[in-house]
């Protein structure tokens, strides 16, 4: 694999989880910048994981109830 490729892949894979995570985060009551946090190579996954099991979520809810 060249360079490109080597830090392409790392990026595309990060963007998606961001994009996952903002999702959740809304989705959750809480703000979706949070989501951010998933950037931080190293404890940003871990705190913005550890604040979605241990908040309280206040999401709407749809029509049927879930």
């Amino acid at each position: 694999m060249d360079k490109g490729t080597d830090l392409l892949l790392p990026l595309l894979w990060s963007l998606l989880q961001v994009l996952a995570l903002w999702r959740i985060c809304s989705r959750a009551g809480l703000h979706p910048v949070l989501a951010l946090l998933g950037f931080l190579p190293g404890p940003g996954l871990c705190l913005v994981l550890a604040t979605l099991a241990f908040s309280a979520w206040s999401g709407k809810r749809n029509e049927r109830g879930l």
